[in-house]
């Protein structure tokens, strides 16, 4: 990802990282390219595939074995 300020390639520390992997929430951080502050806005992404053979989600929720 290229770096709004220094037009490079963007670094920032690992707790900016890690803070939006686990919170899923955004945050303000010095960057290690050019030392200054980005707003980081993290984004979710997701990818279904059909399942066979499954008769409970991840919840414990009963799941229909047939197609639609």
């Amino acid at each position: 990802m290229k770096c709004p300020n220094c037009g490079g390639e963007l670094k920032f520390p690992q707790h900016a990282y890690s803070k939006m992997y686990d919170y899923l929430e955004p945050c303000t951080v010095a960057t290690i390219c050019c030392g200054v502050a980005v707003r980081l806005i993290p984004r979710m992404e997701y990818e279904a595939v059909a399942t066979v053979g499954i008769y409970r989600d991840d919840w414990g929720n009963p799941c229909n074995t047939s197609s639609s």
